[in-house]
């Protein structure tokens, strides 16, 4: 068995229900249609390894966010109405991707689209807001990270429950579900 076998063994992948990534794609085409259609429609290359991902749908052999989550859904794994998806599944699922190219997945998870107020200000998803020179919020965007936050849940401190570790340029080094103490 290859590296590759063994890191997308379909059976030991990790999945979330589909349910929790419709819901969050739903209110985020609904609060905000024009960054949603940006999005997803965001295309990076990547490398061989990756294209042989038995769940993640690839477009012109490029990693995409809709076909990401599609390749972390699952409609027979567990859901329950009224919570979230559960961080470790999705950090485990995000840190097999990065083994596999890290520089698509560092690309595609350090993408965002500027988004309009309504979005920036919507209680589930995490977007990243600048400051002017009077502290003023200016320039709010959204990526994947923010996502899929809005899927794993915001933790009482404010903090997503998805976290990324970032080098000195902005590559991930890897994912992980944050202490509260973070």
């Amino acid at each position: 068995m290859t590296d590759t076998e063994n890191l997308f063994e379909e059976a030991s992948l990790p999945r979330i229900n589909n349910r929790y990534i419709d819901n969050v794609l739903n209110e985020l085409k609904k609060t905000d249609p024009i960054a949603t259609e940006q999005l997803l429609d965001i295309k990076v290359p990547t490398n061989e390894k990756m294209r042989a991902h038995p769940t993640i749908h690839f477009y012109d052999d490029s990693l995409t966010i809709f076909g990401v989550l599609a390749g972390l859904a699952s409609k027979d794994a567990p859901f329950e109405e009224g919570t979230k998806a559960d961080p470790e599944l999705i950090v485990d699922f995000f840190n097999r991707l990065l083994s596999a190219d890290h520089e698509a997945v560092s690309t595609l998870i350090n993408h965002r689209i500027k988004v309009n107020k309504e979005l920036a200000e919507h209680p589930d998803f995490l977007v990243l807001v600048n400051s002017d020179k009077d502290g003023k919020p200016t320039n709010p965007r959204i990526g994947l990270l923010g996502i899929l936050n809005a899927m794993a849940g915001i933790s009482p401190s404010g903090w997503g429950r998805v976290g990324a570790e970032f080098d000195e340029e902005a590559n991930i080094h890897r994912f992980v579900v944050p202490s509260e103490a973070e």
